[in-house]
């Protein structure tokens, strides 16, 4: 984290407990100003775009500029990759449920059929044997 030189910084710096302990680590929270400065420049975010209007001058930007600038979007494209998956779960959740359920009433035709073939039932007697509780 990078912290403007202010002297409530620097006063902050220097008596922080890291800057205390020894020659060694006070030598690197130094508040002389002997490394390299280097200015910063105040730039704006934005560019305005400017226009004449009944002699006044007015200062505008499209709604992207701003959102795209500040991060405004971020949030709500948290919001829907957390939507996505939701619904990715939610959709491979029902087909391994789906699946499962025919799995099951498949085996269960497979498992009357064959009891059917062992009591040789045929016509109407085949109804006899039907989906057990």
């Amino acid at each position: 984290m990078l912290l403007r030189s202010t002297p409530l910084t620097l006063r902050l710096i220097q008596y922080s407990p890291v800057c205390l302990g020894s020659a060694v680590s006070s030598r690197f929270c130094s508040t002389s100003g002997k490394g390299n400065n280097v200015p910063t420049l105040k730039k704006p975010i934005l560019q305005y775009h400017e226009e004449d209007l009944a002699g006044t001058k007015q200062r505008w930007n499209y709604r992207s500029e701003i959102v795209n600038a500040r991060n405004l979007d971020r949030p709500h494209r948290n919001i829907w990759i957390a939507f996505g998956l939701i619904i990715i779960i939610g959709f491979t959740g029902f087909v391994y449920v789906k699946t499962m359920v025919i799995e099951g009433r498949k085996e269960e035709m497979l498992e009357r059929e064959r009891l059917r073939r062992e009591m040789n039932l045929t016509g109407s007697n085949r109804r006899r044997i039907g989906v057990v509780d």
